[in-house]
């Protein structure tokens, strides 16, 4: 058995052989090269390459031949040198794996360096990714050639809640592993409404920046997407001059996690708009009791949600109030004091949103049927009291008369 090495000029140089000892069935084996030991048994000749050297073997065919000929094997020496790994930058983009190293001094004489990525998911299933490194030569300080580089790669990832395990070989140089390292997916948590900027009822005219979210500790890894279904897909619902017409439109927010949107989660939000009241009208009634008069003043209001409130300028003694009709009793006394009253109708919830009427009471103005309704009664009252007068002094001038009269006659008979 023969063992030859061929350089690139294609001519054979042996290196170690076998034969039988002509004294007996053993074979000898010798090397011919002081680096390289041989020996052989009765199936198998090892051959074993010390000090192994670039300038020796690299890009060189290395050959095995049986000493009749007929059986021959050969195979191209390769030299390597394994790479030496720095910590990578690993990190999550949408739904992709990102991973960046630099891999240091690496060395192969057929120039075929490999980067191989492992991603191992929660249900143990695998996904491999070969890149190719860009590699810069340069010269070691043992005055040999290496390389330097970098591996990247981008791996999709599937929507498995859990830790997602990671693994760098670099090829040649063996089953060495360069980086090894966890990333956690979590799916997020339920919807929420920023209340801030989600108000539940806002202002005809006012704006609208309405935003919902995970909550902090639920947003889920990688963030869910977040859009408005109503607004153009957009991840803020904008609205600008809100009008009543917008009242009571549902809006719905969604959320979108994994690879092709394999979690969804809803919120509708309704908008509440408040507006009016347009526009506050005052009606009167008066109230007559026996020597007492009232006059009950009605403020109505339109064009107004959800509901008016009422005030008034003057105190009420009875106060009734109703969505959008306010009820107020005014005595005469305050009336006579006063020359206007308002009624001013403001929105239940936007109290910044008014208007007002004004009424003119009797006794501003008489010329009003309920001003002479009140002046007949309070003529009624004077005239009462001129007649009662009259009355008494005429019974005491009656009653003068007559004892004048009794006493003459009596004076009289006594002549």
């Amino acid at each position: 058995m023969n063992w030859t090495i061929t350089d690139v000029t294609g001519s054979p140089i042996q290196i170690a052989y076998c034969r039988k000892n002509s004294y007996s069935s053993e074979y000898e084996c010798i090397a011919i090269d002081s680096d390289i030991n041989f020996e052989r048994n009765a199936s198998l000749g090892r051959l074993t390459i010390n000090n192994y050297t670039r300038h020796k073997f690299v890009n060189k065919l290395l050959t095995c031949i049986r000493r009749d000929g007929d059986k021959w094997d050969s195979c191209k020496i390769r030299v390597v040198y394994p790479a030496e790994g720095s910590k990578p930058n690993v990190s999550l983009s949408s739904w992709n794996l990102l991973g960046t190293i630099m891999i240091n001094k690496i060395y192969d004489s057929y120039n075929d360096v490999v980067c191989w990525w492992r991603v191992t998911d929660p249900a143990l299933r695998e996904i491999f990714h070969p890149t190719i490194p860009t590699l810069f030569s340069f010269l070691g300080s043992d005055g040999r050639q290496y390389y330097n580089g970098t591996c990247t790669v981008s791996l999709p990832l599937n929507a498995s809640d859990g830790v997602h395990h990671l693994e760098l070989i670099v090829l040649p140089g063996g089953e060495r592993l360069l980086y090894v390292g966890n990333v956690s997916l979590e799916k997020p948590g339920d919807l929420q409404l920023e209340p801030q900027i989600c108000p539940v009822i806002v202002a005809e005219g006012s704006s609208l920046e309405c935003k919902c979210h995970h909550a902090k500790t639920e947003r889920g890894s990688p963030p869910a997407l977040i859009t408005w279904l109503n607004d153009d897909n957009s991840s803020v619902l904008n609205i600008s001059n809100v009008n009543k017409g917008l009242n009571g439109t549902e809006y719905t927010c969604r959320s979108e996690w994994g690879p092709t949107a394999d979690l969804t989660k809803t919120l509708n939000y309704v908008l509440l708009v408040a507006y009016g009241p347009t526009s506050a009208n005052v009606t009167s009634q008066i109230n007559r009791t026996n020597m007492t008069a009232t006059l009950t003043l009605t403020c109505t209001s339109d064009e107004v949600y959800p509901s008016a409130n009422f005030s008034w300028s003057v105190p009420c003694v009875t106060l009734d109030m109703t969505s959008l009709v306010s009820t107020c009793e005014v005595s005469t006394g305050t009336l006579m004091q006063v020359t206007e009253v308002t009624c001013t109708a403001y929105n239940s919830e936007i109290p910044s949103l008014t208007t007002s009427a004004a009424y003119t009471p009797p006794a501003a103005n008489l010329n009003q049927n309920e001003g002479l309704s009140l002046a007949s009664v309070a003529g009624g009252v004077v005239a009462a009291l001129v007649i009662g007068t009259i009355i008494v002094v005429v019974i005491i001038i009656v009653k003068r008369k007559r004892e004048h009269t009794f006493s003459r006659e009596n004076c009289a008979c006594q002549l």
